[in-house]
């Protein structure tokens, strides 16, 4: 059974050159006992006072839409992105043009991927050739450090390529709408992996951006090899083959991975992340004698992580880790894990906690964090709810509207500012306003 009509994601941009906002959203169908695989996906088009709605051909995890200007021209381009299941993380998307009242299929996955042709060879030595056809170029990593199960499975003693093994390029994984420089039009930035004897000994990527024309023409204006820093005793050759890393860069960690002192031991603790079978997993480690050892993982409650800092949110506890399992484009479910006695707890009695949106702030400024959750309604309106810790639970409380709802009140003015006819931005609005004792009419 599936539930119709979830909102995966919306964007705003001028589809037709006439310098007006049009407004499309990206809809699709979730399966009940799967919340995170879609299928019967719809883009719905608000343009010129009318709505067209066009079936689109795809099915998979974390789909996205995108308004971009690839053609540089005076109309945005429509990007839709999504992931196939399975352990390789590969990208599926497709690039619109709508012209005429139709969509016009510009590019896709799979014409990608026959002008992005490179291949790979292991050579002598634990080296490995990789050869871009289309660019023409050729590129050379050194293995030589990586962890020796991997290369005994590649290489006889002699460090000659056992016959019949190969290391492969992937198809795309990843696909970002980018501006280069002081352009004032996007390009396409895709990475290929270059894994070796399984998925989770990646040696490295290719990275290409890429210009489109109207007429399907594909451009390669830079093409680059990404080396990632190979070490025999890292967290990546103790997770299960197969396994694929969840970067925790854009978390404030490094390398993919975070260090911290998470238990007041004054030793450092190293948190990672990964995905498996279609779950996202939290991890803990730690160096022992120069051997990275896991002291243990976590399974969560999503496909990916949305979020994740670390901040005191209850007395009880220094740290904790707020982590937003994502369900979906616009949905997370919130988790709060401690680390205590060599486990990952979570301290959340509830686990029904969305959010599409999230801020964690001392109200106080006593040291201990409130988190504000944005859970979404409808079109671009969300539930604002703001909770804390009291007596060992985390409770829902309006102690600190007054000095949160102005974000709010600002929000849902600049949407009735959008679109002044909508009753429910419109109700938002005066909510807000009854919350910080502001007259409806003002």
């Amino acid at each position: 059974m599936y539930r119709n009509n979830i909102i995966l994601s919306t964007r705003f941009g001028d589809l037709d050159g006439d310098l007006k906002s049009d407004k499309v959203a990206l809809i699709g169908s979730v399966e009940k006992n799967n919340t995170s695989y879609i299928k019967n996906l719809k883009l719905i088009m608000d343009i010129n006072n009318s709505t067209k709605v066009f079936n689109i051909d795809m099915e998979g995890y974390q789909f996205n839409v995108y308004l971009v200007n690839i053609f540089k021209g005076n109309s945005d381009q429509i990007l839709i992105t999504g992931q196939y299941g399975g352990t390789g993380g590969y990208c599926i998307f497709r690039l619109y043009q709508y012209k005429d009242n139709k969509l016009k299929l510009i590019l896709n996955n799979e014409n990608l991927t026959k002008s992005l042709n490179c291949s790979a060879k292991y050579l002598k030595d634990y080296k490995v050739e990789i050869e871009c056809i289309e660019n023409n170029q050729k590129y050379i990593i050194d293995i030589n450090k990586n962890f020796k199960g991997y290369l005994d499975l590649a290489y006889n003693d002699d460090k000659n390529p056992i016959e019949g093994m190969s290391p492969t390029v992937s198809a795309p994984n990843t696909i970002y709408p980018i501006i280069v420089g002081g352009d004032n039009h996007y390009t396409l930035q895709i990475q290929q992996r270059i894994v070796g004897v399984s998925n989770s000994d990646l040696l490295g990527a290719i990275q290409s951006v890429i210009e489109v024309d109207e007429n399907n023409k594909i451009s390669i204006k830079s093409q680059y090899l990404l080396l990632f820093k190979a070490n025999k005793d890292s967290f990546l050759t103790k997770l299960p083959i197969g396994a694929e890393i969840i970067s925790l860069d854009k978390f404030g960690g490094e390398n993919d991975i975070i260090i911290t002192d998470l238990n007041n031991d004054y030793n450092n603790d190293i948190i990672f992340a990964y995905k498996y079978n279609g779950d996202a997993y939290l991890g803990i480690g730690v160096y022992e004698n120069d051997i990275f050892k896991i002291i243990d993982i976590y399974k969560g409650r999503g496909l990916d992580i949305s979020y994740l800092d670390i901040k005191p949110v209850d007395s009880s506890y220094s740290k904790t880790i707020i982590i937003g399992w994502k369900i979906r484009e616009i949905s997370s479910n919130l988790d709060l894990l401690v680390y205590s006695d060599n486990k990952l707890k979570s301290i959340l009695v509830n686990n029904e906690l969305y959010f599409g949106k999230i801020d964690v702030l001392d109200f106080n400024d006593d040291g201990i964090y409130e988190i504000v959750l944005w859970t979404h309604d409808t079109g671009e309106a969300y539930i604002v709810k703001i909770y804390k810790f009291e007596n060992d639970k985390f409770v829902s409380t309006d102690e600190y509207d007054k000095l949160y709802y102005p974000k709010v009140l600002n929000y849902y003015q600049n949407l009735v500012n959008k679109y002044p006819t909508s009753p429910t931005y419109l109700n938002y609005l005066n909510k807000s306003k009854s919350i910080l004792d502001i007259d409806a009419k003002e």
